[in-house]
């Protein structure tokens, strides 16, 4: 059986957790999951979980070291063979969860992971772009993720045999948890939308570039002076659109 496990993590989330939970729901059926940790929060997200229980498999609300520190409270208590991970503030698609169960029913592979699309949106809901394309490792090397993270289902298997996240890393965390395999990732690719996700965050930063510098350091994925001359491509690009922007 297909079953799947959606984690979310929140923190003073409560303007957007309640309309993230109701893509969630219309669609949930008896073989999915809902896993909320939270941080703290100080607004209203509690009321909103306690209004949603009967639909929350499992919550808690606790500080944390970070989003990667709650999601590895979220895979610990995970039962679902399928582990995904969603942003309070993003939206999961209409009919998303059948068509990855389709996919999977009819490619009978065992995967580690199945990526797809998602919607790039801005804070108003307007579509900026597309996102997501299959599994590739020569560009995961470089630390670029040529796949969507959100709504990316994971095999639970993937986490018992590669560890769960390293948390010391705040904003790239997800890209150490792939490279950390090597490449020896089975992958599958649903041409689909299942995610629409807001813009924002620290994604592409001063900070990220230099965390992403110290992955691949730790994982050897580039020589290091590959990975220097990478780290200082990366940041002149990032300061040059800054420039671009300002003029």
């Amino acid at each position: 059986m297909n079953s799947i496990s959606i984690i979310i993590a929140t923190h003073n989330a409560g303007k957007y957790l309640q309309n993230c939970l109701n893509s969630i729901i219309i669609q949930k059926g008896k073989n999915t999951e809902i896993i909320i940790v939270d941080g703290g929060s100080k607004d209203n997200t509690l009321e909103i979980i306690n209004n949603n229980r009967r639909y929350i498999t499992y919550w808690i609300s606790e500080p944390d070291n970070g989003i990667y520190d709650a999601w590895n409270k979220g895979v610990s208590n995970a039962t679902g063979n399928w582990i995904m991970f969603l942003g309070s503030d993003d939206l999961l698609s209409p009919k998303a969860l059948e068509a990855y169960r389709k996919f999977i029913d009819r490619n009978q592979q065992s995967f580690d992971i199945i990526s797809s699309k998602l919607d790039y949106v801005n804070e108003n809901g307007t579509h900026i772009k597309f996102v997501g394309e299959p599994w590739n490792w020569e560009k995961l090397k470089m630390s670029r993720l040529s796949f969507a993270h959100p709504g990316l289902l994971h095999n639970a298997k993937l986490f018992k045999t590669n560890g769960l996240f390293d948390n010391t890393f705040k904003i790239c965390g997800d890209s150490e948890f792939f490279l950390r395999t090597q490449g020896k990732i089975t992958a599958g690719f649903l041409d689909f939308v299942t995610v629409k996700m807001q813009r924002g965050g620290v994604s592409y930063s001063v900070k990220a570039i230099i965390e992403s510098y110290q992955i691949r350091l730790k994982n050897r994925t580039l020589s290091k002076t590959n990975n220097i001359l990478r780290f200082l491509r990366v940041l002149f690009v990032f300061y040059l659109s800054k420039i671009r922007h300002n003029i």
